[in-house]
């Protein structure tokens, strides 16, 4: 049963895993479609964010690979935007242990 469980599991979070990953890309493109609906070049976006010009600009094109949440938040902030969270649409462990029963019931 566990293994079941561990798969489903897997399967949930590796179809996820594309969702947030086109997140992370869509969040540097607005940021870079917002900065340039402003006029704003990204020397003064990251001046005013405290951050490095190619810091910004690896933001932007999503070639990263790891930042801070914090940077994102003042680079967000300067534009006028927040972090939400939002529910990934992950199963919890009693919807995982109903589908493995709903299972064994229509393969046994």
């Amino acid at each position: 049963m566990q293994f079941i469980l561990m798969y489903i599991f897997i399967t949930l979070v590796d179809q996820n895993v594309i969702s947030m990953n086109s997140a992370l890309e869509q969040l540097g493109s607005q940021i870079k479609t917002l900065r340039k609906a402003r006029g704003w070049s990204q020397s003064l976006l990251a001046d005013m964010a405290g951050l490095d010009r190619t810091t910004l600009g690896m933001l932007e094109r999503n070639d990263y690979t790891d930042i801070g949440i914090r940077k994102i938040e003042r680079v967000l902030a300067l534009l006028g935007k927040k972090l939400t969270l939002a529910n990934a649409g992950l199963p919890t462990l009693d919807e995982l242990v109903a589908a493995q029963a709903e299972e064994s019931q229509r393969a046994g």
